[in-house]
């Protein structure tokens, strides 16, 4: 993962923290994004070039093979 992409996971931990957010929460949003960072690696998206696209790409990436309600909601 890249230095940038851990840092926007470190901010976003920080910010659902202050929220109020249960560690469990915090651990599976977390987790939710790194799996987003690591379909956009394997797909040669670049995280700050996203476009509607790629949004909708990765949700019936999703339908087809997560959990969807999870990730739409982190």
């Amino acid at each position: 993962m890249k230095e940038k992409q851990e840092s926007i996971l470190t901010e976003y931990m920080q910010h659902i923290k202050l929220k109020g957010f249960k560690a469990e929460s915090v651990y599976r949003y977390l987790l939710s994004i790194k799996e987003y960072f690591e379909y956009l690696a394997l797909n040669n998206i670049e995280y700050d070039k996203i476009a509607l696209k790629h949004a909708e790409d990765y949700r019936t990436y999703l339908v087809t093979t997560k959990t969807v309600s999870r990730y739409m909601s982190t």
